[in-house]
This record gives C-alpha cells, structure tokens and sequence, in this order.
C-alpha cells in the first residue's frame, strides 16, 4: 500500500481524520511511490509505479477537494508535465469534482 493521508489540520488531537489517497495492491504486485516534486494545494494526488513481472506502469491518482479554480489546473499541468518523463505507461485516476455539463463555469474560461 502507498497512501498520502489528508494531513490533520490540528496537532494537538488523535481525533478521526477522513481523506487522503491511497493505492492497494494485492499480492504480487509491486507499488512504489514516486516523489514527483508537487506539493500540490488544490487536490489530494499520489504517484506510484505499479509493478507487475516485467510490466509496468506510473499511475497518478487524484483528488480534488474544494473550490474549482485555475490553480488546480496549473498544478494539475505540473504534475502531467513530470510524470510524462517515465517510459511506462501512464493512467491517471481519481475523483476530479468537475461539472462538464456546466459550460458556463468561470474555472473553464
């Protein structure tokens, strides 16, 4: 398992804290996690390469939480930018919270 839990937003408690994102494998699947160097503020993401005897692939899982705005898509930029650099294969998943029946929303101007 490789996860990136919702960091807590505050320390002083050992209260519950829901969200994150995680990739579960089962046996004899291999998951890496890859530092991609985001440390993104706009949605919860981790990139792992996901191994498997001699395939391979990097899967970029994604996601975004609260309002939609243009930073999300400039991190999300980045981070397809720099995981485009590896030679396997890559699948993005996750949950990106956009409303694509809604042309008229400011975030897609």
């Amino acid at each position: 398992m490789v996860d990136r839990p919702r960091p807590r937003t505050c320390v002083d408690t050992l209260a519950t804290n829901h969200g994150g994102v995680a990739a579960v494998a089962s046996r004899g699947i291999r998951l890496i996690k890859i530092d991609i160097g985001v440390d993104s503020a706009s949605c919860e993401l981790v990139c792992v390469r996901v191994t498997c005897g001699s395939s391979s692939c990097v899967v970029v899982i994604v996601y975004r939480t609260g309002p939609l705005t243009s930073v999300f898509f400039d991190e999300l930029s980045d981070v397809l930018d720099r995981a485009c650099t590896y030679a396997d294969a890559i699948f993005v998943v996750g949950d990106f919270n956009i409303r694509l029946d809604r042309p008229d929303d400011p975030a897609f101007r």
